[in-house]
């Protein structure tokens, strides 16, 4: 039953951590006419603005992240198993609300952001690449066209549009939950965690524990 709770953010929490990205994206990128070139550098500062908009608090990043992720009313009942449940649910409130959880949280956003931008300005190198294949044919016209690229290096929104979503939503692999996991702030969290709620003394354990992960 504990862990049926992040059904919660599955069934709504998704929803609304979308919303918050989806307006801050709509805010960042919504003036750009279709026609209009851009370039790496206009998503890059389109990409802060969003991760500013996301992590307003340096502290407490995405703020509301905690209700997106578990349910706000206690389970109700009188049984010790509800009981039990209630004081995990308690328990999980409390880490999430500490200020290590909040670094890994900052930690997700700022390497999500990262490989994003990586991935795009990747897709321009791939249109560059091929818009000089393009060209090859007629010596004189490819190296017009490359003085131009040189100058110019961004395409029409609407031509980038369809190649970045392909791109963004084929090419993204298990690279970024792999990363996360392997980061020691997120490890020192983990073993924060294991020791203050074990018994026991061997807390030292848990980097065995994780070592599967790497």
């Amino acid at each position: 039953r504990y862990l049926a709770q992040v059904q919660h953010f599955f069934e709504n929490g998704i929803h609304e951590l979308v919303r918050v990205v989806r307006d801050a994206v709509v805010a960042a990128f919504g003036h750009i006419a279709l026609k209009e070139r851009v370039g790496p550098a206009d998503f890059a500062v389109g990409f802060d603005f969003v991760k500013k908009h996301v992590s307003r608090d340096s502290k407490k990043p995405l703020p509301g992240f905690l209700r997106m992720l578990l349910p706000p009313l206690e389970v109700e009942g009188d049984t010790d198993d509800v009981r039990v449940l209630n004081v995990m649910i308690l328990e999980t409130r409390d880490i999430l609300e500490t200020d290590d959880f909040a670094k890994v949280l900052g930690m997700c956003i700022d390497r999500g952001m990262t490989s994003l931008t990586n991935d795009v300005e990747a897709c321009f190198q791939n249109m560059r690449a091929a818009e000089r294949e393009n060209g090859s044919g007629d010596q004189a016209e490819s190296t017009a066209a490359a003085a131009t690229l040189a100058v110019s290096t961004g395409f029409p929104m609407a031509k980038l549009l369809p190649v970045l979503r392909n791109s963004l939503v084929s090419g993204r692999q298990e690279g970024f939950l792999r990363a996360v996991l392997q980061e020691e702030l997120l490890r020192s969290m983990i073993a924060n965690v294991y020791e203050a709620f074990c018994q026991t003394e061997d807390a030292d354990r848990i980097n065995h524990n994780l070592a599967p992960l790497s």
